[in-house]
């Protein structure tokens, strides 16, 4: 006896009603405005989160240019010091001439992503205008200038604090915005 073989017949499609397995428009719609209401819901933590790094970012590469300043102190034998522009947190290193002036060194401007604004607290004193640390030439920050206490503003109200002791350590705390 030969066995035979047929192949299934395919129905006509009625519009999804007993056709071949698939979405109907109406499923479809379904799943595309719960994806809309996931989204919409992730995007402000996804925007909350990225504000938060980009600070966080900022405030780790200000200590690290606070520390590049005091190795350059040391490395030198001459007073360098970091000066900050509150307003917008930028920020350079600037090295003392043996004739008193100041010289930027390196030539740059850091202006860190993310950063609003800094307040700060430089040994005891809350500076106008300009802040300034200086480290001496043993890399040990100015007497006057210890502790330093500096936070960094965030575009989301979070801040980063950045404190600098007296032997020249730098530490960073992040901490969100207080809300009322």
């Amino acid at each position: 006896m030969q066995a035979s073989w047929t192949r299934p017949r395919r129905r006509s499609s009625n519009c999804g009603v007993n056709g071949p397995p698939g979405f109907q428009l109406v499923e479809l719609m379904v799943v595309v405005a719960i994806l809309g209401v996931l989204l919409a819901s992730a995007v402000p933590s996804f925007t909350r989160h990225n504000s938060w790094n980009r600070l966080q970012g900022a405030g780790r590469e200000f200590c690290s240019h606070l520390q590049v300043a005091r190795q350059l102190a040391v490395a030198r034998r001459a007073p360098h010091r970091v000066t900050v522009d509150p307003a917008n947190g930028s920020h350079w290193i600037d090295r003392r001439l043996a004739n008193g002036t100041w010289v930027r060194d390196p030539d740059e401007v850091y202006a860190p992503a993310g950063v609003t604004g800094v307040l700060a607290n430089i040994g005891g004193v809350v500076p106008t205008g300009s802040i300034l640390v200086l480290f001496e030439a043993r890399g040990t920050v100015l007497d006057t200038d210890s502790p330093a206490v500096l936070r960094l503003i965030g575009t989301g109200g979070d801040t980063a604090r950045v404190t600098l002791v007296r032997t020249g350590r730098a530490t960073l705390r992040m901490s969100e915005m207080e809300e009322s």
